[in-house]
């Protein structure tokens, strides 16, 4: 389904992403873990077109998307949701959640569409008439999540979707991405909570200093004594 070759980025001449190389199978969970600043969420601005890749190749369905821009990426079905807060503070959580349906791959179903984000998070659901500012932390990743899901995605790339969450949060949010998942839904997602994301898949990459140094199962990190140190800490 998606195939990145060799992706690279750089800002301002400086290399940020050198060699990134992974594939993501049609209802794959792929995970990517890594320490923070060393491009995990500049792969997925890059994978989404919202900033200029300067090397590599990356195809979607049989398709070369590498130039392609950001509402074509879109329309093809590739959804970023990302780490940072980027809602519509003054609209509604339903209005923000309907934004979400504005591709063509949306319009069939909307209403059925939308049952199921709410069946999904029900938390949403009791506050559907609440302006999306007042919403906390936690429920404003789960309402960027929902919105994305709207769209009617075919591969659902999600940047450290359980950031700043209490415990009990993420642990809920993880449950959910799980749900998704198992739905059949593609999904990419970026993370630093490696031991609770790591339980939702087996196919995990170890991103460092702009490369995929890594690509393997939990229990082959754990059982790697410089990964595990490097990594986890322990």
């Amino acid at each position: 389904m998606l195939k990145i070759d060799k992706l690279a980025v750089a800002y301002g001449g400086t290399p940020v992403l050198t060699d990134v190389s992974l594939e993501v199978e049609q209802g794959a969970l792929v995970l990517v873990i890594g320490p923070n600043g060393h491009g995990k969420s500049t792969m997925l601005r890059a994978l989404s077109g919202l900033i200029p890749k300067s090397g590599g190749r990356v195809s979607f369905n049989g398709k070369d998307i590498t130039r392609a821009s950001a509402p074509e990426i879109f329309e093809h079905g590739i959804v970023h949701v990302s780490e940072v807060r980027n809602l519509f503070n003054e609209m509604t959580v339903s209005e923000n959640i309907c934004i979400g349906a504005q591709s063509r791959a949306a319009q069939p179903r909307l209403a059925e569409r939308f049952e199921m984000v709410l069946d999904l998070f029900p938390r949403l659901g009791e506050r559907l008439d609440v302006m999306a500012g007042s919403l906390s932390g936690g429920e404003a990743r789960m309402l960027a999540i929902a919105r994305g899901l709207m769209s009617g995605p075919s591969l659902l790339a999600l940047d450290e979707p359980t950031l700043g969450m209490s415990p009990i949060m993420r642990e809920e949010t993880f449950a959910k991405i799980s749900e998704i998942s198992r739905s059949g839904m593609t999904i990419l997602l970026v993370e630093q909570d490696f031991m609770n994301s790591a339980r939702l898949t087996d196919n995990i990459h170890i991103l460092e200093n702009g490369r995929i140094v890594f690509g393997g199962t939990r229990d082959e990190i754990m059982a790697n004594d410089a990964l595990r140190s490097a990594f986890l800490g322990v």
